[in-house]
């Protein structure tokens, strides 16, 4: 079995016989381009001084569904708009090392942010969600 980072309450198990190093790999690699893409965004919107008065700021990102899934773009949809990782985010604790460790900070300008699924190969869409939300707590 290949052990992924995990949380206090979470630990991924992934076999090793079944692709699991390349699937941690591919969600741990796509976790870490919503996180650039967001900040490349923002970015943006600092340097067009047109943040807030009504705009609307639409972040879009697209997969297909295999690499990653909208579940783990939930995830760090949670993350990004209150700035506290999910206990049961299993990248919570090496997003949040890697942050600190950068100085990085996120402004939330982003207004929404929407996942887009389209097969490879495929030029048109499969699936389009223009406003992901962070996943349901149990609990609530």
């Amino acid at each position: 079995m290949v052990e992924g980072w995990f949380t206090d309450n979470v630990r991924v198990m992934l076999s090793e016989e079944w692709m699991g190093g390349e699937i941690w790999h591919a969600w741990f690699a796509a976790r870490s381009r919503m996180l650039e893409y967001a900040l490349e965004l923002e970015k943006k919107i600092e340097q067009c001084g047109i943040a807030g008065g009504g705009t609307l700021f639409v972040l879009a990102i697209c997969g297909d569904g295999f690499h990653w899934h909208e579940s783990q773009l939930e995830d760090f949809v949670s993350f990004y708009y209150t700035g506290i990782h999910r206990g049961d985010d299993p990248f919570a604790q090496v997003e949040q090392k890697y942050m600190v460790e950068a100085k990085i900070s996120l402004a939330r300008t982003i207004s929404r942010i929407a996942y887009v699924k389209r097969s490879q190969g495929s030029i048109h869409p499969n699936r389009m969600n223009w406003q992901v939300r962070p996943p349901h707590d149990p609990f609530f």
